[in-house]
């Protein structure tokens, strides 16, 4: 018997398949489920909980699609295949931005406000600091860290506040990691930290960046040791590991895998914080 080829997609299904691609569904979930743990770390309510997880899902979505609407012609000009026209993904960008908002204030209407200000920061940096690439990474990297303190508000937030900032510094590092990797293609269009220091020193300051973050997690709260449970040591070592691998790696210009291995660190982090707060 002949195989039956599969039916064509029609352009209806197509065209919402671009949006969820366009959403970066896997990016998203990792902001929801960051989220989610944050609540867990600091004792929020999940009524709570919930829709700033929901909200910063759907900005971080937003986000997504309006550096695709900026990179457009780029990605034209590169061969990109282009799934929606350029007024479609600047119209899904509004509207992943104006639901994050709307589901932030279910939670309360202060992190309403936050979803806000997050949803124009990181439409700042894609209209006017991609360019400027040394000072868009810290945007960049206070965004990405910017997910628990916005969920820890649902709590108490000084039990997350080491963790921003161990994500801070991993993803400034990350950051100064791809631009080292593009420094080639960078040229002419971008201004970044390895133009300004040099390759080396650029790798230099990550790997001291991702070793700082260690030091910094080993100390996860105002109030000493005592704050979570010895479990948190526990899956802490493997993060560890993972960071001092992704600084050998860094150190011997494996960018890729650095930032592989940095990304790996940093949700195993996470789950330390999960662990020392919910197993005795």
């Amino acid at each position: 018997m002949r195989e039956q080829k599969a039916a064509p997609e029609s352009k209806g299904a197509q065209e919402v398949k671009a949006y969820l691609l366009l959403a970066r569904p896997t990016n998203a979930l990792m902001v929801f489920l960051a989220a989610i743990i944050t609540g867990i770390v600091a004792g929020a309510p999940f009524s709570c909980t919930l829709p700033a997880a929901l909200g910063a899902a759907l900005v971080s979505a937003g986000a997504q699609a309006i550096n695709d609407y900026y990179d457009y012609e780029v990605d034209r000009k590169k061969g990109k295949r282009q799934l929606l026209e350029r007024g479609k993904i600047l119209r899904a960008a509004i509207a992943f931005y104006a639901l994050g908002v709307a589901v932030a204030v279910l939670a309360s209407f202060f992190l309403g406000v936050l979803a806000a200000l997050a949803a124009f920061l990181s439409w700042v940096y894609s209209a006017h600091l991609r360019r400027v690439k040394y000072v868009g990474n810290l945007v960049v990297a206070f965004l990405t860290a910017f997910v628990f303190i916005f969920a820890g508000i649902c709590g108490d937030v000084s039990r997350v506040l080491f963790l921003f900032l161990l994500t801070f510094l991993v993803s400034w590092a990350r950051e100064i990691v791809k631009d080292v990797e593009d420094l080639p293609a960078d040229y002419g269009h971008k201004v970044t930290l390895p133009m300004l220091v040099g390759e080396q020193m650029a790798g230099y300051l990550a790997a001291y960046f991702i070793l700082l973050a260690v030091f910094f997690s080993l100390f996860p709260g105002p109030f000493g040791f005592n704050i979570f449970s010895i479990w948190y040591y526990y899956v802490l070592v493997v993060a560890h590991l993972l960071f001092v691998v992704s600084v050998l790696y860094i150190l011997r210009g494996r960018s890729r895998e650095a930032q592989r291995l940095c990304k790996a660190g940093m949700l195993v982090a996470l789950l330390a914080f999960a662990a020392g707060t919910v197993l005795p």
